[in-house]
């Protein structure tokens, strides 16, 4: 299987293009693999997708896509190729579970096949600020969840009284992120709990530096690497995922996501883009769980009405039963919403977000 070292060399020995160019050719590429796969929505407007060969369409075409365009790394300017063999290779070598924690609080994450009744995996809350005084004791109270089977960080402005900005200050944030994780966990009598680190920053020194098995990320946690918008990677995160390899910790994608209207274009654009991008999570990083789907940008465009687009939701019900047929990736939606906190709308938004999500045999986050 292609080892990471490989693809960090071919980040940069690859072919050079300018990102302007690769935006642009993203169009034309995604355009064709949508007319010639025929990954439309179809006339009788389901909410679902009841069609297994679309899935298996979207998910040849995403294949071909890797094939015949590859990956840009932003930061060399490079597209890392790849042969059809080595990315198939890559696919077969996914887990088909993954022990996350320590001890008595040891969970195994794993994709909930098709038609199976297993409970779905929970990570609740985060990704929110919080003040120095607050964060163990929220993440105490996140911790006390018991069907909580992880906890991702959280991120805040200001570290011991001082603004967070360069990179000694930073790494000092993130090393503190990872201990006040840590101590939540220990208090709510879960010190075992697999916590992964949200980054302060994606330099590599900032990732890294909260490595530490007594008061920081051990071995048993894990960390979020994020494939960018428009199928880009970064150096810095590639360097953290051999670093991580080599630890053994976890890691996860944040971004599986397709969007319609972006370079990638319209609805079966932004289909092979969700799928794409999700497998290049594993392929350049190794994320064994992402968050993604498809959205559209009327989902961003109110915050009055509820965001339920049928045809997003059939969308993202093809990436996912695509993943699901031909990969043993761990996927995942939240129960985000759009509208202000606490309002009817908000609470009807969460409703709907958590119906549709398991009908799209999702792992729920």
């Amino acid at each position: 299987m292609l080892s990471l070292l490989e693809i960090a060399e071919r980040a940069q020995k690859g072919p050079k293009m300018d990102e302007n160019a690769w935006n642009m050719g993203l169009f034309r590429a995604m355009n064709e693999l949508t007319q010639k796969y025929g990954i439309l929505y179809p006339d009788d407007q389901p909410v679902f997708n009841c069609d297994d060969s679309m899935a298996d369409n979207a998910f040849e075409a995403a294949i071909e896509f890797l094939v015949d365009t590859g990956i840009y790394c932003l930061s060399t300017g490079r597209i890392i190729q790849l042969t059809r063999t080595e990315i198939m290779d890559l696919i077969k070598g996914m887990p088909k579970q993954y022990a996350v924690g320590e001890g008595k609080d040891v969970r195994i994450l794993k994709q909930r096949r098709l038609e199976e009744k297993d409970e779905l995996n929970h990570c609740p809350g985060h990704h929110a600020p919080f003040s120095e005084e607050l964060a163990p004791l929220v993440i105490k109270s996140f911790a006390e969840i018991p069907t909580c089977d992880y906890l991702e960080g959280i991120n805040f402005s200001e570290v011991d009284g001082r603004e967070i900005f360069g990179l000694p200050m930073e790494v000092y944030a993130g090393k503190r992120e990872a201990s006040w994780m840590r101590q939540g966990v220990a208090k709510a009598g879960r010190p075992g709990l697999a916590v992964a680190y949200y980054p302060i920053n994606t330099r590599a020194a900032v990732m890294i530096a909260p490595i530490a098995r007594e008061f920081g990320l051990r071995p048993s946690d894990g960390i979020l690497l994020s494939v960018l918008p428009d199928v880009k990677v970064e150096q810095d995160y590639i360097t953290t995922a051999i670093v991580w390899e080599e630890y053994g910790g976890f890691k996860l994608n944040g971004n599986g996501s397709g969007f319609v209207g972006g370079f990638c274009g319209g609805l079966g654009g932004a289909i092979i883009e969700a799928i794409v991008v999700t497998l290049t999570g594993w392929i350049v990083y190794r994320d064994i769980l992402c968050w993604g789907g498809v959205l559209s940008s009327s989902a961003f465009a109110s915050t009055k009405e509820i965001p339920a687009n049928p045809t997003d939701v059939w969308a993202a019900s093809v990436w996912a039963q695509a993943l699901h047929r031909h990969t043993n990736y761990i996927i995942f939606m939240a129960t985000g919403s759009h509208s202000g906190p606490g309002c009817e709308t908000q609470l009807l938004e969460l409703a709907f977000r958590a119906i549709s999500i398991p009908s799209m045999e999702l792992t729920f986050i």
